[in-house]
């Protein structure tokens, strides 16, 4: 049970991508939730209309018209897709923000309000306004850091009406009122993170390959995208191989495809294993893989290909040594101006490796060489 809350409250394991995918997804919310609440902001005017005397009235419907501006001009500044998770944080601020503040400045109003009417009811309604803040958390993948940022703006608000007296005394007293606040935080604070694992969880599966536990090609591209733009903008080294299996084919054909998932399996394995703990490897398609090493230069690249001399890709059913062809591209020494043209200078240097007689890897500053001493 502790384990799995946790697992819960844990940040994200891969935030590469998975932190662009949950931008997209509080930006959209952002877009869907700002113009609604533009709108229900100006409706409670009728509710003050009724409630409170004319000075009254007229000092909170201003305070509206300016917050349901406020959540316009978010709607709009929000209509493009976000840039990066700081800047859907940032509209995600914004949408309780301004609640809050509209909150806050209607306090000060209602703090010298006639209470005869409805007027005390209605000042009662105002009140609950930091639980709906404390309970929207809920509506958001967020991790436990963002989740507490947003309850602290409800908690603070609710601390401001304790000050002023707004709190109803029944039937919820105002310390009360406030322990309530806090556990309605923390419950939508959990509901938040569980949306966030949920959402890594999805999108494990569909970036993850269930035989090889590599990513898939689609989202090993965005990543390299990521990858490409991340070293073109600081002018790091950005080093691509391209992996092939040798006569794979002859693996299906002679051993069955059972043995063949086998072999991939534990050639994944193999490659992974020389590799750092942030590379990233890809299989691109049937027996190919794609290794993304940031801040690699060729030359340390062909040093991690000393572990596959030293060790291998592999073994076949019947003993012999698995073997692989492939290619090296870097982004600073071979030029690249886009990620797909480093993978595909890569894949033609595999292809120059494969006929040169296989086993070899061709980083195109000589003739391609060997990989696996003879014998193996």
């Amino acid at each position: 049970m502790i384990s799995d809350l946790l697992e819960i409250v844990r940040g994200p394991r891969e935030p590469e991508i998975l932190d662009r995918h949950r931008a997209e997804a509080i930006a959209r919310r952002v877009r869907a939730f700002a113009p609604l609440f533009a709108v229900l902001t100006l409706g409670w005017t009728a509710v003050d209309a009724v409630a409170f005397d004319p000075p009254t009235f007229v000092r909170l419907v201003v305070l509206r018209i300016a917050a349901s501006g406020a959540f316009a001009l978010l709607a709009w500044a929000c209509r493009a897709r976000a840039s990066g998770l700081r800047q859907a944080e940032t509209y995600l601020g914004l949408l309780f923000v301004i609640p809050a503040l509209l909150f806050l400045s209607s306090s000060h109003v209602l703090a010298g309000a006639p209470r005869s009417g409805l007027a005390p009811t209605a000042i009662s309604l105002y009140a609950f306004v930091p639980f709906v803040l404390a309970a929207g958390v809920a509506a958001f993948p967020l991790t436990a850091v963002e989740s507490a940022a947003l309850a602290t703006i409800a908690l603070l608000a609710e601390g401001w009406a304790l000050a002023l007296g707004m709190l109803p005394a029944e039937p919820l007293a105002p310390l009360g009122a406030f322990w309530l606040l806090t556990l309605i935080a923390v419950v939508a604070g959990f509901s938040s993170m569980s949306q966030l694992r949920l959402l890594e969880e999805v999108e494990r599966q569909a970036m993850r390959d269930p035989l090889t536990g590599c990513h898939r090609r689609e989202s090993g591209k965005e990543l390299l995208d990521l990858q490409f733009v991340i070293a073109a903008r600081h002018g790091t080294p950005l080093c691509v191989l391209f992996v092939d299996l040798d006569h794979f084919k002859r693996v299906n054909d002679g051993f069955g495809h059972e043995e063949g998932d086998r072999v991939l399996a534990a050639a994944s394995a193999a490659l992974r294993a020389m590799m750092r703990e942030s590379d990233v490897l890809l299989r691109w398609g049937g027996e190919e893989f794609v290794a993304v090493l940031p801040h690699t230069t060729k030359d340390e690249a062909v040093a991690l290909l000393g572990r596959l001399t030293r060790h291998g890709v592999g073994m076949l059913p019947d003993g012999r040594p698995v073997t692989a062809s492939i290619g090296i591209a870097e982004l600073l020494a071979d030029g690249a101006r886009s990620a797909a043209e480093l993978v595909e200078l890569a894949d033609r240097r595999m292809y120059r490796a494969k006929q040169a007689g296989r086993n070899r890897y061709d980083d195109g500053n000589s003739e391609p060489r060997v990989l696996l001493p003879a014998g193996t």
